[in-house]
């Protein structure tokens, strides 16, 4: 497997601490995505190209007129090739570690998608939705979701432009991965306040949240018709409200890109699946691409490759073996 170097991190890349919001976390995992779906494109396309080689090198060592000539481009070729099933392997194996972590970014981020969508949950009270529940026990009124909720962060995705709080997500330099929180999903959503329009005589002056006596209290409506329930979401109060983002840290040591946390050593995809999903990233972002590099057709570099030179001798015996030819 091949890893990049571990290197010293002074600090969180700015882009992931400036995160605020579900949708900044999803816009940070899209980074992350397009970062690791580049690199599995790069993954297989040094296979294709040394197979291309060898295959250009075959036809011409069957074309060539020279034995000489035909022989040692045979054995340039035999070398490409070996050199492609090399690099072959090595994409094999990459390319799983990236899909894998590529499938779990999909995963966190549908979920981010939902807790997105609760984040931003706007309600509102239906017209012609209110009615008496019976004739001497109460009334009822619809609350239903606000058309103008928006469904996941493609809204802010635009807006964003791929940035959050100004700064480009650098996933090279990620130490911690900010996903959705499942578990505080209902502390996340928007407050939306009811409305009841009151006379004059409440006299609070937006005091703190309380229980709807105490809220209440000296607030007189004399005409129970013209308190117009409504939902709004201006004009209200801080709360405890917390946006449902948890943080897990992807490497061993706090601080530094290296090896990845053991705590996530052991986690699976059904029993820790935020852990699973972490260690499948972290080990994403320390692959690098397979390598392989075309040969240099000149004779110097050919000198240079072992593989090269152990094709040669392989051809140049078979060649002095041969039986002479008669005619």
């Amino acid at each position: 497997m091949g890893f990049f170097a571990v290197h010293t991190q002074a600090a969180e890349d700015p882009a992931a601490e400036a995160i605020k919001t579900p949708c900044d976390a999803d816009i940070y995992l899209a980074a992350v995505e397009e970062h690791l779906r580049q690199r599995l494109k790069a993954n297989g396309g040094a296979a294709a190209q040394l197979t291309a080689q060898a295959r250009q090198l075959l036809l011409a060592a069957v074309a060539a007129d020279d034995p000489t000539k035909s022989c040692f481009l045979g054995a340039v070729a035999s070398a490409a090739a070996a050199k492609a099933r090399d690099a072959e392997q090595q994409s094999a194996t990459r390319g799983t570690t990236f899909k894998l972590a590529l499938d779990q970014i999909n995963k966190l981020r549908r979920e981010m998608a939902a807790i997105a969508t609760l984040s931003q949950l706007k309600l509102t009270v239906k017209n012609s939705g209110h009615r008496q529940k019976g004739s001497n026990q109460a009334t009822h009124s619809i609350i239903q979701a606000d058309a103008a909720t928006p469904l996941g962060c493609g809204a802010q995705h635009k807006l964003a432009e791929g940035k959050i709080s100004t700064h480009e997500p650098n996933p090279t330099n990620l130490l911690s991965l900010r996903i959705a929180n499942t578990q505080k999903k209902a502390e996340g959503t928007a407050d939306n306040a009811l409305e009841l329009t009151m006379a004059d005589s409440c006299n609070h002056g937006g005091a703190a949240y309380t229980n709807w006596a105490s809220a209440s209290a000296s607030c007189d409506q004399g005409n129970i018709r013209s308190l117009a329930p409504s939902i709004v979401q201006s004009g209200i109060q801080a709360t405890q409200r917390t946006e449902p983002i948890k943080s897990l840290q992807l490497y061993e040591t706090t601080g530094n890109v290296g090896n990845c946390n053991p705590k996530h050593d052991k986690a699976t995809e059904e029993a820790n699946p935020e852990e699973y999903a972490a260690k499948a990233i972290c080990q994403a972002l320390r692959t690098t691409p397979a390598e392989g590099k075309q040969l240099t057709l000149n004779g110097e570099a050919l000198a240079a490759e072992t593989l090269v030179v152990d094709a040669v001798q392989r051809e140049e015996k078979a060649f002095r073996q041969r039986p002479p030819n008669p005619n």
